[in-house]
């Protein structure tokens, strides 16, 4: 594949991915990708996700990352909680909280990040508007001092293919 950007970032890749449920509330998604990225060389992915339904309009998910590059500081990695919250049939929230890192940098935990999103399903129903705050915790190296710095985006997303 190429992603649509320039200069262009050809890339290869193969996934593998197991979903099991377990229980009356729990699924475990594991995925394990290996690929070739021009930009990133050869590289691994690995991805896990729990998934816990709370009641009919509660989800919580701990989902964790771990990626291994020729590029990459030893192992980048990110867990997040995601609280999911069904407020009718077009409209939901995410509560979330992530930490990420680099084991091979100098500051080992490199971002914390509160977030708050909403999504609603507008008309026609192939049309999503996304709005996300919050607010992170970024550092990178020792000589900075970590201050929280906002974020604030807003999205469109359309849906193609035939409806589930």
């Amino acid at each position: 594949g190429v992603r649509v950007d320039l200069p262009l970032d050809p890339y290869a890749r193969a996934r593998y991915e197991i979903v099991r449920g377990f229980g009356e509330r729990y699924v475990l998604t594991a995925r394990e990708t290996v690929f070739w990225q021009n930009t990133e060389g050869f590289g691994t992915t690995t991805r896990v996700y729990l998934d816990r339904a709370i009641s009919d309009t509660l989800l919580l998910r701990w989902a964790n990352l771990g990626k291994y590059t020729e590029e990459t500081l030893g192992l980048e990695w990110y867990t997040q909680l995601t609280l999911f919250q069904s407020l009718n049939e077009r409209t939901g929230l995410a509560w979330q909280w992530q930490t990420e890192g680099e084991t091979d940098n100098e500051v080992q935990l490199t971002r914390h990040a509160a977030r708050l999103i909403v999504r609603r399903q507008l008309t026609p129903d192939w049309l999503f508007l996304e709005v996300r705050a919050g607010v992170n915790w970024p550092r990178r190296m020792l000589s900075e001092e970590r201050e929280a710095s906002p974020e604030i985006g807003i999205a469109l997303e359309m849906e193609f293919g035939n409806p589930r």
